[in-house]
């Protein structure tokens, strides 16, 4: 398990990405569905690159919309 110094560098580095007592999440993510989203960001690709991240927890975070939540 990382080090409280190093878990306080690494969420400060990416806000976004956040460590808790050693599990590594992204609690704001769009997808395709929100506006201000890429086209690439459908529910396939969050959660490949939720996999290729290491991440143990994501949250989709879109405007006016859950229609992708139970995809992802």
């Amino acid at each position: 398990m990382p080090a409280a110094e190093d878990i306080q560098a690494a969420n400060a580095a990416s806000p976004q990405r956040l460590i808790f007592q050693g599990l590594r999440a992204d609690l704001h993510i769009h997808s395709v569905l929100s506006p201000c989203a890429e086209r690439e960001m459908t529910p396939g690709n969050i959660v490949s690159m939720a996999i290729l991240l290491e991440l143990d927890l994501i949250a989709v975070t879109d405007h006016q919309s859950c229609g992708n939540c139970a995809a992802v």
